[in-house]
């Protein structure tokens, strides 16, 4: 997981179709930060927060954490002239409004970037992110990279069916993902496209060292990286809209999932029974779950639209700190201190 640059020094290129921010610093992310390093320096951020605090406005369409890093995806569609996706890098501790742009495109109205990921590869860090494109017919969805110290990108492949908000995860070796047809996997250098899942009502996935998981409907599901048969299980009260595994040890994994009806609930298929974080809760569901180590976290919101919706952080079976986190909140992830996630205006932290 990552930390932020304050540098500048950025040749931009642009033109109609697409462009790029290029810079000259190391490609090591772990290397472009300006947050706060020590445990004293965040618990000042903390004690001076009082609640969520803005990192960075977006129309975001996907996040991930890295050490001191948050890289996401944002669109803006406009139908009367070029619409903008970018994907953009800022600090885990940085002002909103000083984020730096490492990739974006201009076109027609009607597309995005969405889920996004990142890779340590032959030495260079790459940011993999999915650009969806509704204009054309059929619409499609590629899987691009762009190096995380900014760059041209590279269309790694066109997904056989549209991705959407589809998941994006990967092991470092290997790109997995949901599309409206299956679940896929393909090197993180590209090249051929391998099929695990076929069917149209996969959309959350998750990894552990030996397995992808995954849910359809009430049904949790593994499966093996390289492929083989699946198996069920678990099985929620109502449908899976939320999805984390944690690997306890490279041979021991605990999945989280949130449901519609607003419960969260953990199980290992390696033993033991269903464990219960939340009971559901009227007119909300669950967007994002996940686990440190230590507290289980997730959002749930205000069924329908996302409207008001409510960060909770729970270790062992004391109650759950609860945290407004506006409107559609999603996307969460998390590091030792704190928590971050999307909706509405932006990124937002909650240091606990």
């Amino acid at each position: 997981m990552m930390i932020a640059s304050s540098r500048r020094g950025w040749l931009i290129a642009c033109s109609l179709a697409t462009f790029f921010c290029a810079y000259s610093a190391a490609q090591e992310p772990e290397a472009l930060f300006s947050a706060p390093a020590t445990p004293e320096q965040i618990q000042a951020v903390a004690l001076t927060a009082h609640g969520p605090s803005l990192v960075a406005y977006c129309e975001c369409g996907g996040l991930i954490s890295s050490t001191g890093n948050l890289y996401f995806t944002s669109f803006g569609i406009n139908e009367f002239g070029p619409s903008g996706a970018s994907f953009l890098r800022t600090g885990k501790y940085s002002a909103p409004g000083t984020e730096i742009t490492l990739y974006g495109e201009l076109g027609p109205a009607y597309f995005n970037f969405g889920n996004v990921v990142w890779a340590l590869e032959n030495g260079t860090y790459y940011g993999y992110f999915v650009a969806n494109y509704e204009q054309s017919t059929p619409r499609y969805s590629q899987i691009k990279r762009v190096p995380l110290a900014g760059g041209p990108d590279t269309v790694l492949t066109t997904s056989s069916t549209y991705i959407g908000v589809g998941d994006l995860a990967t092991d470092g070796t290997s790109l997995f993902w949901t599309d409206e047809s299956g679940i896929r996997k393909m090197s993180v250098n590209g090249g051929g496209v391998q099929t695990l899942v076929s069917g149209p009502a996969y959309s959350h996935i998750s990894l552990d060292s030996s397995y992808v998981y995954y849910s359809s409907g009430t049904g949790i599901y593994r499966i093996p990286k390289g492929g083989g048969a699946a198996l069920n299980i678990a099985n929620a009260a109502t449908n899976v809209t939320a999805l984390y595994t944690w690997a306890a040890t490279r041979a021991y994994s605990f999945v989280f999932w949130g449901e519609q009806s607003g419960a969260v609930r953990s199980y290992s298929p390696f033993g033991g029974s269903i464990y219960t974080w939340q009971n559901p809760l009227a007119g909300r569901s669950v967007t994002s779950v996940g686990y440190d180590g230590n507290r289980a976290l997730w959002i749930d919101c205000t069924q329908p639209g996302n409207s008001t919706c409510t960060a909770r952080i729970q270790s062992g079976g004391v109650t759950p700190t609860t945290v407004n986190a506006g409107v559609g909140a999603s996307h969460l992830q998390w590091d030792s201190t704190s928590m971050y996630w999307i909706g509405v205006p932006g990124i937002q932290r909650y240091v606990y």
